[in-house]
């Protein structure tokens, strides 16, 4: 006999005998698992023949219970209240009725008066859900699981109620009923080895469990699998895990229902016990099947041996020599017609055939071991860039790989720009970058698509120019000229758009192989859809940024402009209050000759102060107020705002702080012939000074503040040289820095980290001024390493801005008639005195209808007023009213409003239609004998006559 082998052809008889066994295995098995079905069945059968049957034993015991309590409830120990009659008859009952723990009686109140076991003290049962639910239902009730506040067991309490004559609920009767009855009647129901009895209530808890009663009853297990199907079915039959996590056949019902919800008992029969006969029957047939199985085995072994393999043998000498290289070998003339010779047949014709097949065979594995090595480099490649963030790292690994293990004396990669139609070098391979550098292709180069001859790879298709000798673009000739003979070029399209090209070439002609094409067509694919993620996740990113800073202005903004409008609020009340002083100073400095220079030093001291005081009112508005289309915008040479912001802050940074020891040093870096900003002086003047003095609170124990001005150029990603776009102005301060917080908050008005000492509205009215500007604001800072507040602003054209009008010199007026209505007798006064100081004839009135009433009266009388002022904010009817009124009646007669936001009127588009002027509070000589002039001028024309 030869040597064993599972490859030899008696194994295979075998393995036949084997696979004509499989079906009547498979019979065995299949009648063994219906069978298995047919016992889980019964099992489950005889779980509800044993769960009915505790039912109906359980449904006896509340029956009886039931009866008893409706027993005790007439007996007049009860009814009458007689405690130790009641006592005495309990302790009877009680020990004649061995599945209750306890029976008694309760008063109404809940207070417990009877009792089968004796008790101390006051007991209240009140809370308890089966008295509870019998005095609702004045029925027979079923409480909940609880421990017994006199018998100190788990039991489950039975109420009925005791009525009185009126239907009232006098007491209420109970028995407390033993959770052991239930394990002793699973005990006697006689159960299979190993099943288990469980009671629950509607939540769960573990009213009787048998066996091991003491270990489980009380617990509360809702989540429990057994549970969980008990409460979810309330009857039926499942395979579940049970308590103890040993899996079962469960039958489960209810065993009796109430207000309270189901009391449900489960039955549950190990399945060994369901399956013993089933596996005796299954092991008793697969014997059978064994031992037929080794005889059918045993045939096939000898018998092989004789008809079969000894002819095989035969062959098999044949097809070694065959494979040990003698192609010459044949079997020999053969006259059967049996499978065997046919197979010998065939063996001559295989080996006449397969002297020309060797040779085709090599050629094919030789192809086959290129392509699983181009498939091999697809897939490092595609790994290596799955982790990369960025189109830089993306084509410099590409490329890399492709130098390595693809080679080629030129590997590059190009962008290609739709718009101007243009390809830019992105990346080049180490071996690459020399050469590109001597082809003045270095990264960041661009070259047009029309000189390159890639038309048609940017329009997705595959360019391959095996003799760049006779090409006529300009990129193939300059490559021919550095001895580069051929060269492919892939496209990376991503959603129908080529967006670049990956670019190889060799210095053989027709370098590259049909299957390197469709490598390298395929590698694209892949390279430019994880390109095309990295762009949509950049593109993503940027629109989140702009997003968070957008929102962040928003905010910012708007905590502005709440500012701005509590100002607003008050300003009228301030104006009116600061009128009087500015104008009363101004009339006597005018008028007044006979004045000491002390006294007209004083009263001009108080006019400027008083004019200070609007302005900051004026500037809390101007936080959120935009640029005015109208306002005048001048040239404005920072480097010199920095000087006078120098010298003006002098006595701060030097002098005071001289004084106690600490030293400022300043320094400036000013860019000379600095662009112009267009802007308005004062107010970039004001912000650098708040820039200035916040550097100075950062610096308590001294420092060194630098003052940066130069040019800035937005990238927008153009080549060639771009003009400046901005001027930034830096104030760098060496002093305690911001931590993320405050850099954050900074710019929010009334924040600040100065305590007593600062308002918080530095850094909020240079936002507001940048904002104004068109300009942006950008910190850096870190605690402990200073900070750098710069401001950005634009470079515009000086004609882009607005021109500067001079103001209207006021043309001398005659005498004239001026009705004047204001309910602030100080502001009242005031215009009474300015006007009648330049010879006018002014009426007051003190409200809007006293004014309506004098200017119909002078009408009546034939003598009606030139010019009406009135105030726009007063009581009952204010100015707008008036003034809609007086044009209503004499539209020619001109109307003069006085408001503490004049300016931001006009700007606002807020000027009633009715009104010819409007002056700001306090107002100014000057500012009235204009609007007068106005007014009066505007009359004549309108009126000749």
């Amino acid at each position: 006999m030869g040597r064993f082998s599972f490859s030899s052809l008696r194994i295979r008889l075998l393995l036949l005998v084997l696979l004509a066994v499989i079906p009547a295995l498979g019979l065995i098995l299949y009648t063994g698992l219906e069978q298995r079905r047919q016992a889980v069945v019964e099992a489950q059968k005889t779980a509800q023949r044993l769960i009915r049957l505790f039912s109906v034993e359980q449904e006896r015991l509340m029956e009886g219970s039931h009866q008893l309590l409706v027993t005790l409830a007439h007996l007049s120990e009860v009814r009458n209240g007689d405690s130790a009659a009641c006592n005495t008859l309990s302790a009877k009952l009680g020990k004649r009725y061995q599945y209750y723990t306890n029976l008694g009686a309760i008063k109404a109140n809940g207070d417990l008066f009877c009792s089968a076991l004796s008790f101390t003290g006051r007991i209240n049962v009140a809370d308890r859900a089966y008295f509870r639910r019998a005095v609702e239902t004045r029925d027979f009730a079923i409480g909940e699981f609880q421990i017994g506040r006199v018998t100190k067991k788990p039991t489950l309490n039975l109420g009925y109620p005791v009525l009185d004559e009126e239907g009232r609920v006098q007491a209420v009767v109970f028995v407390a009923l033993d959770l052991a009855w239930l394990n002793e009647l699973a005990a006697k129901a006689q159960l299979p080895s190993g099943s288990v009895l469980t009671v629950v209530d509607h939540k769960g808890t573990i009213l009787a469990r048998y066996p091991d009663h003491e270990k489980w009853v009380g617990q509360s297990m809702p989540e429990a699998p057994i549970v969980r199907a008990m409460l979810a079915q309330r009857e039926g039959t499942a395979e579940v895990a049970g308590l103890d996590g040993v899996s079962r056949l469960f039958a489960f019902t209810p065993l009796h229902s109430g207000p309270a919800g189901d009391v449900t008992s489960a039955v549950g029969i190990p399945k060994e016990a369901a399956f013993a006969e089933v596996n005796r029957m299954l092991a008793r047939n697969l014997s059978w099947l064994g031992l037929v199985t080794v005889l059918a085995l045993a045939a096939a072994w000898f018998g092989g041996d004789l008809f079969i393999r000894r002819r095989v043998n035969a062959l098999v000498a044949a097809t070694k020599r065959l494979a040990g290289g003698d192609l010459s070998t044949r079997i020999g003339p053969i006259s059967g017609q049996g499978e065997l010779d046919h197979l010998a047949r065939a063996f001559d014709e295989m080996a006449a055939g397969l002297e020309r097949q060797v040779a085709q065979r090599k050629q094919a594995e030789d192809a086959m071991r290129q392509q699983l090595s181009r498939i091999s480099l697809l897939n490092q490649i595609t790994r290596a860039i799955a982790d990369r963030q960025d189109l830089e790292s993306i084509f410099r690994i590409l490329l890399r790989r492709l130098e390595d293990d693809l080679p080629a004396a030129l590997g590059m990669v190009f962008l290609y720009d739709e718009k101007s139609d243009v390809l830019t070098v992105a990346a080049a391979s180490q071996r690459t970058r020399p050469l590109a550098a001597a082809m003045s292709l270095p990264k960041g180069a661009t070259l047009p698509v029309d000189q390159t001859g890639l038309r048609a790879g940017v329009q997705g298709e595959t360019v391959y120019v095996p003799d760049m000798a006779r090409a006529d673009a300009e990129l193939p000739r300059k490559l021919a000229e550095h001895s580069l003979g051929s060269m492919i070029v892939t496209p990376l399209s991503a959603e129908g758009k080529t967006f670049g090209m990956l670019v190889l070439a060799r210095p053989e002609e027709r370098g590259f192989s049909s299957t390197e094409g469709e490598f390298l067509r395929s590698l694209s694919e892949h390279v430019a859809l994880a390109a095309h993620q990295i762009r949509l996740h950049e593109n993503l990113q940027r629109a989140y940024e702009d997003l968070r800073e957008t929102q962040q202005a928003v905010m910012q903004q708007e905590r502005l402009r709440a500012l701005g409008q509590m100002a607003s609020g008050i300003a009228h009340d301030i104006n009116n209050a600061l009128s009087p002083v500015v104008g009363f100073s101004e009339l006597l400095l005018e008028k007044e000759a006979n004045l000491s220079e002390k006294a007209k030093s004083y009263l001009n001291s108080i006019k400027i102060a008083g004019t200070d005081i609007a302005h900051i009112i004026a500037r809390m508005r101007e936080f959120y107020r935009q640029r005015e289309a109208d306002e005048a915008l001048l040239p404005v040479n920072l480097n010199r705002v920095v000087h006078q912001v120098i010298e003006l802050t002098r006595p701060r940074w030097h002098d005071i702080l001289l004084e106690h020891g600490i030293v400022i040093e300043i320094k400036t870096d000013l860019r000379d012939s600095l662009p112009r900003v267009m802007g308005v002086e004062t107010e970039l003047r004001e912000a650098l000074t708040n820039l200035v003095f916040n550097a100075l609170d950062a610096m308590p124990e001294g420092g060194t503040m630098t003052i940066h001005t130069d040019v800035w150029v937005r990238p927008y990603g153009a080549n060639g040289k771009i003009p400046p776009t901005h001027v930034i102005l830096e104030v760098i301060d060496t002093g305690t820095g911001m931590d993320e917080e405050t850099r954050r908050r900074c710019l929010e008005p009334f924040y600040s980290t100065k305590g007593e000492r600062g308002t918080g509205l530095g850094l909020a009215m240079v936002f507001g001024i940048t904002q104004r500007h068109e300009g942006e604001i950008d910190i850096e800072s870190e605690v402990g390493k200073g900070t750098t507040m710069r401001l950005i602003l634009p470079i515009r054209e000086p004609a882009q801005a607005a021109a500067v009008s001079s103001p209207e010199a006021a043309a001398p007026l005659r005498a004239l008639r001026i009705l004047s209505i204001d309910d602030d007798p100080m502001l009242r006064h005031l215009l009474n005195q300015m006007l009648e100081s330049d010879g006018h004839t002014v009426e007051v009135a003190d409200g809007g209808q006293e004014g309506l009433d004098a200017f119909r009266t002078a009408r009546e009388r034939g003598e009606p007023f030139d010019v009406v002022i009135t105030d726009i904010g007063m009581p009952y009817m204010d100015g707008r009213e008036v003034s809609r009124t007086v044009k209503r009646e004499s539209p020619t007669t001109p109307v003069i409003m006085l408001s503490g936001w004049g300016r931001q009127m006009k700007t606002e588009g807020d000027v009633p239609a009715q009104a010819d002027y409007v002056l700001s509070k306090p107002p100014r000589i000057h500012e009235l004998r204009q609007a007068l002039s106005k007014v009066s001028l505007e009359r004549i024309g309108s009126n000749p006559s």
